[in-house]
């Protein structure tokens, strides 16, 4: 028995059943990639909520329908933009629909592509049985005959061998449905993707007395502000002015809630006013993580570095270049900035090339893409239209250095500081402002 859960060999020994002796090669990968599992009855089962659910309608309808017709479904979208608590209100409303039901398999921890089987054979409460069979061939036979939704969540850094077993798991156990989260694709046929994006701002002329009975025409974001401000301050409840500057802080976020349930932890100490003015250094603002949560999701820069990190070399390259853009990018003006060798003489790319590692980077979640009809946007009335709302703004950070800026684009004529500057923060992934 050389591949048994190391939480079963420890149990053993505990109860007396098992002299303690040294663990197999895959019990000790096990036990680097955090804390041992737990036992069956706790193993697999849908964590509960313990704080409010805020908004999401229109995508958990939009789940539910897939899940309906498709066998593979991944929500993907950037870091800290709330996959991992779609999926589990998505997968408890739904629970009733699997004669098996739902089991819940957690991979943040998880390090080594050997242990994945063995986290679902876990979950699946048959980590001690046919331990003399391979991992993979004993999560089939544990599947065969259940009607199910398997959750996989996170997926990211595991993501060849996530599809790889998926696949496996489609083809072998037919009544089973898989639901996993991802900040990329699985890059499978059968694979239905569902982007979920930053929770809707709204408008500041929407603006309403916050805790009235006219709550539910608040944007979800300003929503989830309050509710999780209202958790460290009760009487917090922003009117007038500080409704506006509530829903200016969430713009200023874009939306993200990880980074609104960061800010609001802030506004133990600053007032709204304070929290909008300093969002200009938010990476250094928004570091104050729920310390239970994975280090991942300790602060936004984490969140950043380690979607950073999973990207390929080239990637990297496309991004940092990238980020002197503010808002929608053209893929034209992309392959512009990037392949110009009058704008990055010492790493110039193909055209072809910044194309696969834009794809790639819309497989990271890193960028969105959007239609041409999407890609143009309404101003509100009485409002400015914001940057990156039409093709001509793209180019408002670099008109910014060097005004009168043609197509193609290259790197302005301005003084070797300012130059250095700006080259600073796009290798760094910070905006040129």
């Amino acid at each position: 028995m050389t591949d048994e859960a190391p939480w079963l060999r420890r149990w053993e020994e505990v109860s007396g059943l098992r002299r303690p002796g040294p663990p197999s090669a895959v019990a000790s990968a096990a036990a680097a990639t955090g804390p041992t599992a737990p036992t069956g009855s706790m193993a697999g089962r849908l964590p509960a909520e313990t704080t409010s659910f805020v908004g999401r309608e229109n995508e958990l309808k939009e789940i539910e329908q897939l899940l309906v017709t498709a066998r593979l479904v991944n929500l993907t979208g950037p870091g800290g933009v709330g996959k991992t608590r779609l999926a589990q209100r998505a997968a408890r409303s739904g629970q009733l629909g699997y004669r098996d039901g739902i089991r819940w398999v957690e991979l943040a921890d998880v390090t080594d592509a050997d242990i994945l089987p063995h986290k679902i054979l876990t979950a699946l409460d048959a980590a001690a049985r046919d331990q003399a069979r391979p991992p993979v061939d004993r999560v089939l036979g544990a599947l065969t005959e259940r009607e199910m939704l398997l959750v996989l969540d996170n997926c990211e850094h595991l993501s060849d061998a996530c599809a790889r077993l998926i696949r496996q798991i489609l083809s072998g156990a037919t009544r089973v449905t898989v639901l996993a989260t991802s900040r990329r694709a699985l890059g499978l046929p059968e694979e239905h993707l569902l982007t979920v994006g930053p929770l809707p701002v709204g408008s500041p002329d929407g603006a309403v007395p916050l805790g009235s009975s006219a709550d539910g025409s608040v944007s979800e974001a300003v929503r989830l502000l309050v509710d999780r401000t209202r958790a460290v301050c009760p009487d917090f409840a922003p009117v007038g002015r500080d409704a506006a500057l509530a829903f200016r802080a969430c713009e200023r976020m874009d939306g993200l809630p990880l980074a609104i349930e960061f800010a609001a932890r802030r506004l133990r100490t600053l007032s709204l006013e304070q929290l909008v003015q300093r969002l200009d250094e938010r990476l250094a603002l928004l570091s104050n993580g729920d310390p239970s949560a994975h280090p991942r999701h300790g602060s936004l820069r984490a969140v950043l570095d380690w979607t950073f990190r999973l990207c390929s070399a080239a990637e990297q390259r496309v991004w940092r270049r990238l980020s002197v853009f503010v808002g929608r990018i053209p893929l034209e003006a992309a392959e512009a900035v990037c392949a110009d060798e009058a704008v990055c003489a010492d790493e110039a790319f193909e055209p072809g090339d910044v194309l696969n590692a834009v794809a790639g980077l819309v497989d990271h979640s890193v960028p969105r893409c959007s239609t041409p009809q999407a890609s143009r946007s309404t101003p509100t009335p009485g409002r400015s239209p914001r940057r990156g709302g039409d093709p001509e703004a793209m180019w408002e950070p670099i008109e910014q250095v060097a005004p009168g800026t043609n197509w193609p684009p290259r790197w302005p004529r301005c003084s070797s500081r300012r130059r250095r500057s700006t080259r600073t923060r796009t290798r760094h992934g910070g905006p040129t402002r």
